[in-house]
């Protein structure tokens, strides 16, 4: 076969150091030694493979031993260790046992495979699949790949208001039976869909220790309910992220905060008084806006869970009535509720992050 390609061109890495057995050994999974039962993957088993990789028990991929080994010094190092004369075989081929999961691994490989082509410019890609690189490139030591996904999940765990706003809240329809709609954040190459990916993220981060993405993914946790926030007892087959004990109450207590944050920013918003100088509206736009501060003043509901780095854009763009002047100044008054709120998200959840930005 041909020799594999890097995944970021041009990049060169500086290798860790080796690995002992016994750091080795506690990236090997424990087996019942039962493959039979094993899934082969439909996309991921190459006949002239030499290697197969098992996940989690239940997910087989036969791959090369000269794929992984140059893209990962921990494989590398793993099939220099002298290996068993009668060690599990799959398909004439040596078997290594994986704790990770089995899609995390796929996305992995399917990266590795790939190459640049997994990457198309301005394709967005689920924060599943960017975790998937993180987590594994952090753990195998495959730099391209925790540093491709170090760089989108920047993209919307950001430490500054510009990138910040360069995000986008959408409403995606949930792939279930119920129906619905479900919160996301998009940016130019990441897609979060909070109910999924939200606590991970979070998780991750502490992980990784890449504390200037923490506020943001706290922030994004704080939107959603509680019943998704509070532990839960599980299968153990089945996975569930799970906040630790701190940062569930850092976002309890949070969701307080920006409930009262948020009905403060709609009054403002709201507020004639900052309007006389721009209107050209004849007084028409008063009347519209002082309108709009009864309703909210009617309907000042402290709700449970409010987003107000979301702002209000499309409730002003409503207003089609308003002058431009009006409408415009509606708009920059968000953007400085908005940039109020973002300068403190960090303190709100009792971090210290050095490099925060709210500069515009």
């Amino acid at each position: 076969m041909a020799n594999p390609v890097p995944l970021i061109p041009g990049e060169v890495v500086q290798p860790p150091a080796k690995r002992s057995r016994h750091d080795l050994d506690t990236i090997i999974a424990e087996t019942d030694g039962n493959v039979n039962a094993v899934e082969r993957s439909s996309s991921l088993w190459f006949n002239d493979g030499n290697i197969v990789l098992i996940a989690s028990g239940v997910m087989a991929f036969r791959v090369h031993r000269g794929v992984l080994a140059y893209h990962s010094t921990v494989f590398d190092d793993l099939f220099q260790l002298p290996q068993p004369e009668e060690g599990e075989l799959m398909d004439g081929c040596p078997i290594v046992h994986i704790s990770d999961r089995p899609v995390d691994v796929s996305h992995l490989l399917h990266a590795l495979y790939d190459g640049p082509g997994f990457f198309k410019h301005g394709q967005l890609l689920p924060f599943g699949v960017v975790a998937a690189l993180v987590e594994l490139g952090y753990k195998y030591h495959i730099e391209a790949a925790r540093a491709e996904g170090l760089q989108r999940m920047r993209t919307c765990f950001c430490n500054s208001f510009k990138a910040m706003q360069a995000t986008q809240w959408i409403d995606i329809k949930k792939n279930n039976e119920t129906g619905g709609m479900e919160l996301g954040l998009i940016s130019s190459s990441l897609l979060v869909i909070l109910s999924k990916h939200a606590i991970r993220a979070v998780n991750l981060i502490r992980v990784i220790d890449e504390m200037e993405m923490l506020p943001m993914a706290l922030y994004l946790c704080t939107l959603l309910p509680v019943s998704a926030l509070v532990p839960r007892t599980t299968t153990p087959a089945k996975r569930v992220h799970i906040l630790n004990e701190d940062d569930l109450v850092r976002c309890l207590e949070a969701r307080a905060v920006y409930a009262v944050r948020d009905s403060k920013f709609r009054e403002r918003l709201w507020s004639t008084d900052t309007f006389n100088d721009v209107c050209a509206g004849l007084g028409d736009c008063a009347t519209i806006i002082a309108s709009r501060s009864n309703f909210e003043a009617e309907n000042m509901v402290v709700a449970s869970v409010r987003n107000p780095l979301g702002g209000y854009e499309a409730a002003i763009r409503e207003q089609t009535e308003l002058c431009s002047g009006c409408t415009e100044e509606l708009l920059t008054v968000q953007r400085e509720e908005i940039r109020r709120i973002w300068q403190r998200l960090p303190t709100d959840f009792g971090l210290e992050v050095p490099h925060w930005d709210w500069t515009l």
